[in-house]
C-alpha cells in the first residue's frame, strides 16, 4: 500500500513542475529565444533556463530530500 501511496504522491507532485513550467514553454513557443551554451557546449534557451529554475524550486520545497534534478 505504501509504494502505491508514494506513487500517487509523486504523481501528483510531477503534474505540479509540468503545470509550473508550461506557462514559461507556452509563452515562448515558436519565438525566438535567446540561445547560450550549456557546460557541455548543448544549447539552452532562456526561457528552458528559468522554466527549470521554477521546477527546481518546487522540487526542493516539496521533496528537499530528494535528488530529482
Amino acid at each position: 500500500m505504501k509504494a502505491h501511496t508514494n506513487s500517487v504522491a509523486f504523481t501528483k507532485i510531477t503534474l505540479r513542475l509540468a503545470e509550473t513550467a508550461r506557462p514559461f514553454a507556452k509563452s515562448h513557443f515558436r519565438t525566438s529565444s535567446n540561445v547560450e551554451g550549456k557546460a557541455d557546449s548543448s544549447p539552452v534557451t532562456e526561457t528552458e533556463q528559468t522554466a527549470e529554475k521554477s521546477v527546481k524550486t518546487i522540487s526542493y520545497v516539496t521533496c528537499p530530500k530528494h535528488s530529482i534534478l
